[in-house]
């Protein structure tokens, strides 16, 4: 049965136990129709929503090594809504990737911060921190130091996934490890990696970087970008952003500080200090300001 009504967590500890408090782990549980939950009571509301109480600002929720990711499945619409308790973040120690999205899934998410996932006890999945299949909506979220150890340190969207991103941040995200070699071993986009449709406005990416290409960002599908910041990326092939297939429209979008790097040994791989663009994709760039990039030979 599908959840329908609003439910608050109370407590930042990840676990399943009868004990007055409700979990995070378990209003998803509720949400999904997995199980009713006394420590999760249901109120109505117009939306099916999961918030957090206040008490929680500042708190971190680590995943336990008992549940693993969290799973949003096929079907399941809900708002994930942390701003009543600013500051909340979801922390994966290094070697979980937090949560996935399934194919059919519509999900908001606001407020969260997404931290230190990484693939530890799931190696070679991509996307550090959150894997998204369905329709995922990223409102005053950050992301840092997330990693994966192939593409997407931040973000995996895949062929099947929209993803929309508003007023975030993207810090220390990476995809490969920094002293893996970029020909042999290929890593791409260092936040987020695109492989259907994804549009950001009003977001920043500072020091994130990839093993080949795409330091913040690799597009391999549509990408709509507009009102956001670029500093201090890296990757082999676009600093910033690297175009790899697809199309991708960029407007009032400042690129500062990233730098990239001429791979002599594969001429695939393109250089571009803030931006790389494959043959056969296409690009459009408006009002934007690129300074201060650094293509390294």
């Amino acid at each position: 049965t599908l959840f329908s009504g609003e439910v608050t967590v109370t407590t930042a500890d990840d676990k399943i136990l009868l004990d007055g408090q409700c979990s995070l782990r378990e209003a998803i549980a509720v949400v999904r129709g997995v199980r009713a939950n006394a420590d999760c009571p249901a109120t109505s509301s117009n939306y099916n929503r999961i918030l957090f109480d206040a008490s929680l600002a500042n708190a971190t929720l680590t995943i336990s090594d008992n549940y693993g990711p969290f799973e949003l499945t096929s079907n399941v619409q809900v708002e994930i809504d942390a701003s009543a308790a600013p500051g909340f973040k979801i922390d994966g120690a290094q070697k979980w990737q937090i949560a996935s999205i399934a194919a059919d899934a519509d999900v908001a998410i606001i407020g969260l911060g997404f931290r230190h996932g990484g693939p530890i006890v799931s190696p070679g999945v991509d996307g550090g921190c959150l894997v998204n299949s369905g329709n995922l909506v990223l409102n005053d979220t950050s992301f840092d130091s997330c990693f994966a150890e192939h593409n997407g340190g931040a973000i995996h969207n895949t062929s099947a996934g929209n993803l929309a991103v508003v007023d975030s941040q993207f810090s220390n995200n990476a995809a490969g490890l920094h002293d893996n070699n970029p020909i042999e071993d290929r890593t791409f986009g260092g936040a987020i990696f695109n492989e259907n449709k994804t549009t950001i406005r009003s977001s920043q990416f500072t020091a994130n970087q990839s093993n080949t290409a795409g330091g913040a960002i690799e597009n391999r599908g549509t990408l709509d970008l507009g009102d956001s910041t670029f500093s201090n990326n890296f990757s082999f092939g676009g600093g910033a952003l690297d175009v790899a297939a697809g199309s991708a429209d960029v407007e009032t979008t400042t690129f500062n500080d990233n730098e990239g790097q001429i791979l002599a040994e594969d001429p695939a791989v393109l250089g571009g200090a803030a931006i790389s663009i494959a043959s056969g994709a296409t690009m459009t760039l408006s009002d934007s300001t690129l300074s201060n990039n650094v293509l390294w030979c």
